[in-house]
């Protein structure tokens, strides 16, 4: 008893002694970190990359061995084909979105350009009666006019004098565009090893759980961990299908309404939903803008037209949706969303599929406290 309380004892020392150290080099710890993440964040993408793939990965796995009559023979091609589709499936779906998007992009900068001369005549209307209202009251402003000149004289002033610092900024653009490529790429390999591999890591973490952790300890940790892992499949797989079906009533709402750039509008709704409330800005803030280029008062009803939609969206069909696939009900959907966003980005990710957990751990521990009252 003696040497367990001295071992708890140590290590509460040590604890705290580690505490402040970290607190009196925190600046050598805070790169230390930095540099930790740096070099494993292609370990992190690689690995989310391979959840997420793994969900297609699983259900066409699944119609290949219902084709083929349950039979287990061909796994690695199995395996093989199946990847490839699912990348094929993925690298198609970026084409036609570029392919959708790129000539209603080319519309909207013709129309900017058009539109820019008659912005310059509106701004220069607006300063001119500010101007006139202020010298009434006995100030004395002027506005420059603006023109193409004036542009041009701008853009030449801002260049002077910064050669250097450009190149040096271009440089370490080049360098961290390099950078990021060669982490997705190296990101990408580590994903296919993974989904390639996937049984036998599985098996292999669960063997170093069972000889770190007494079996019950581990079968319980191994039983979370699957738990936790199916509940972000399905948040993962209802989110996607929420963002589809966001896109398709946007572009419903704005054909009945004859609202330009429906298609274009539509798909950035539907991405930007899939990222929480930064999205939802951000997609109403450019349908706007590409409205506004065309006709600002059919931009003032396209702002109106969304926020009601994803109002009811929000409050009507996300909890159903997503209770449906996460076996949460609505109204804790609702309420892990709340609790979520007190934790910015990651608490509203993560909410959903952590609140079907801790639901459904709730109702095996019921229905054992049950189980042992009824005997």
């Amino acid at each position: 008893m003696h040497s367990r309380s001295a071992s708890r004892t140590a290590i509460i020392l040590g604890v705290i002694a580690l505490f402040f150290f970290a607190l009196a080099n925190f600046s050598p710890l805070g790169a230390f970190v930095t540099l930790l993440f740096d070099i494993l964040a292609p370990v992190g993408i690689g690995l989310s990359l391979a959840f997420i793939f793994n969900i297609p990965l699983v259900r066409l796995e699944g119609l290949w061995q219902r084709l083929d009559r349950g039979r287990k023979k061909g796994f690695v091609l199995r395996r093989a084909v199946c990847l490839f589709i699912c990348f094929a499936i993925f690298i198609a779906l970026l084409l036609a979105l570029f392919l959708a998007v790129i000539p209603q992009l080319e519309i909207s900068a013709r129309l900017a350009l058009k539109a820019l001369p008659k912005l310059s005549t509106y701004f220069d209307s607006i300063c001119g009666k500010l101007c006139s209202w202020l010298s009434e009251h006995g100030i004395s402003v002027s506005f420059p006019t603006i023109t193409p000149e004036l542009i041009i004289d701008w853009i030449r002033t801002f260049f002077v004098g910064r050669e250097a610092a450009l190149i040096k900024d271009s440089i370490g653009m080049a360098s961290s565009i390099f950078s990021g490529v060669f982490n997705f790429l190296l990101a990408l390999v580590i994903c296919i090893y993974v989904l390639a591999r996937k049984e036998f890591l599985a098996e292999q973490i669960k063997r170093l759980l069972f000889a770190l952790l007494s079996p019950s300890r581990a079968e319980k940790l191994y039983e979370i961990a699957a738990l936790s892992s199916r509940s972000f499949s399905a948040f993962i797989t209802g989110q996607v299908l929420e963002g589809l079906l966001l896109g398709v009533l946007c572009f419903i709402g704005m054909i009945i309404f004859r609202m330009p750039f429906a298609a274009l509008i539509s798909v950035i709704i539907g991405v930007s939903s899939l990222v929480p409330i930064f999205g939802a800005f951000f997609g109403i803030g450019t349908g706007a803008f590409f409205i506004l280029l065309e006709d600002p008062v059919k931009a003032l009803w396209f702002v109106v037209f969304i926020v009601i939609l994803q109002q009811l969206e929000s409050n009507l069909i996300y909890p159903k949706l997503m209770g449906r696939y996460v076996g949460l009900p609505a109204v804790w959907v609702l309420i892990a969303v709340s609790i979520g966003s007190s934790f910015g980005i990651i608490g509203i990710l993560a909410g959903v599929p952590i609140f079907s957990v801790l639901y459904a751990l709730c109702r095996r521990y019921v229905a054992k406290k049950e189980q042992l009252h009824a005997k």
